[in-house]
């Protein structure tokens, strides 16, 4: 309620004039189908820079799926993960402390539920959870020794879970090195700016 129109009348199945169309052959949006198409179009509309219009779907998935499923259910932390890192990428310090804690709910979610294979989803929240922190470390000299810290530790985490279920030489560890030579990148850049 409140961030897009009609959207609960869209997931009760209530298209009203012309539901027919958007229903089609499938029959009527039923809300899981309705957060699936919210969080898939906030990814795109992320990665396509519309960061206003990918934090509105993802605050109503989030909100969607909290009120259907509970504050604490397994598949929250995924809807957490993806709005904070929108979050993050807004200038102001308020969206940044929003995102922090909304990943840092989602790592603690993720690690109570995730459990044998799951734990992969748990590895990508903590790579999330990394690169928020490299956030934190760009704007805030006060705040970079904690965020480097976090960053090295949810790297770590996601390291070593991805190499116990796919191998020290899968495509995930990939993405974990290439994280790492970020992070490498911004302490040297610090590391030049305190020599110099």
């Amino acid at each position: 309620p409140g961030y897009l129109p009609g959207l609960d009348a869209a997931c009760a199945g209530d298209l009203g004039a012309g539901g027919a169309a958007v229903a089609g052959r499938w029959g009527r949006l039923d809300w899981a189908a309705m957060d699936y198409l919210l969080n898939q179009t906030g990814v795109f509309l992320s990665r396509q820079a519309d960061l206003p219009g990918a934090i509105a779907l993802g605050r109503a998935a989030l909100e969607m799926k909290t009120e259907r499923l509970g504050e604490d259910h397994r598949a929250v932390p995924l809807a957490l993960g993806n709005l904070a890192v929108d979050l993050a990428e807004l200038p102001d310090a308020a969206s940044l402390a929003e995102a922090e804690a909304m990943i840092a709910r989602a790592v603690a979610l993720d690690r109570a539920h995730r459990r044998g294979a799951e734990r992969a989803d748990l590895a990508s929240t903590y790579v999330q959870q990394a690169c928020i922190a490299f956030r934190r470390m760009q704007p805030d000299p006060a705040g970079f020794a904690a965020a480097e810290r976090l960053a090295t530790v949810a790297l770590a985490q996601a390291w070593h879970i991805w190499a116990d279920l796919f191998g020290a030489n899968s495509a995930a560890i990939a993405y974990v090195w290439h994280n790492t030579a970020y992070l490498r990148g911004v302490q040297g850049r610090k590391a030049a700016q305190q020599a110099g």
